[in-house]
């Protein structure tokens, strides 16, 4: 069977969209933005439940945790004491890094604590465990690929601003960080557990703090700093997929094929 070239082009055309429909496409989504690409209403947030042992340091060096927007910052005192008996931290998700190959959204990191929305650890002179400082965290990233966790920093006593800092690497990670494209709103649930501090983090804590040896001892004693779950919503705008376009081309063949043999 032989084809015309306008019926050849034809189907070039058909194969042509559905080609570009299939190329990977990285990039960064913002929370809350209207239509994105193939996608919009992106929402989600983090919970991170800290542990024990990282209470007990805390509580040893009498650091106060706190966040510039009122609620983000969970703490439970035990009763009497200015000690934490638990302490969570609650953040709306702002932006999302990943790849859309056309079938799937698969992520690569997380942010949380945009620009101007900090968590500030602070820790006021003793003469025992420290002579006083204070720490900010913003811009915090979840690298799901590399399992670290990046922030912008200020800290106290000569640390300064430093940008996209190593903080904290994490052990495990629950949940499937692909999004396969679907009708309507879709979902993703991810845990990080063995979070623990990263020996330059350490040290930027210990001086910001101005740790003394003893409170040094306490926060280097820490290895498990709690559990991270982060939730995202996404929905896709409704468009032709990869599928349906082959489909579409495959008719066009159908029909070519047909309009040959009646001719």
């Amino acid at each position: 069977m032989t084809f015309k070239f306008k019926h050849l082009a034809t189907l070039a055309a058909f194969i042509a969209v559905g080609a570009v429909h299939a190329e990977t496409i990285t990039s960064t989504l913002t929370a809350g933005a209207s239509e994105q690409g193939p996608f919009t209403e992106l929402s989600g947030s983090m919970n991170w439940s800290l542990s024990t042992p990282a209470l007990a340091a805390l509580n040893a060096v009498n650091v106060q945790v706190e966040s510039s927007t009122p609620g983000w910052v969970n703490p439970q005192l035990v009763p009497g004491r200015k000690t934490y008996a638990s302490l969570s931290v609650n953040t709306p998700l702002v932006a999302l890094t990943g790849n859309y190959d056309g079938m799937t959204l698969s992520m690569s990191s997380q942010m949380f604590l945009g620009a101007n929305n900090n968590i500030k650890f602070s820790a006021s002179a003793d003469n025992m465990t420290t002579t006083g400082g204070s720490l900010l965290i913003d811009n915090l990233v979840i690298d799901l690929k590399q399992k670290t966790i990046y922030g912008d920093v200020i800290g106290g006593n000569g640390i300064g601003e430093q940008a996209a800092v190593a903080l904290w690497g994490f052990g495990g990670l629950t949940g499937s960080t692909d999004i396969p494209l679907q009708l309507g709103l879709m979902q993703a649930s991810n845990v990080m557990s063995g979070v623990h501090l990263l020996p330059a983090a350490a040290g930027m804590f210990a001086t910001s703090l101005g740790l003394l040896p003893t409170g040094q001892v306490a926060f280097g004693a820490v290895t498990d700093y709690g559990t991270i779950t982060t939730n995202v919503s996404i929905r896709a705008v409704p468009e032709a997929s990869p599928a349906v376009l082959m489909g579409l081309g495959l008719m066009g063949v159908a029909m070519i094929g047909r309009r040959r043999r009646t001719a």
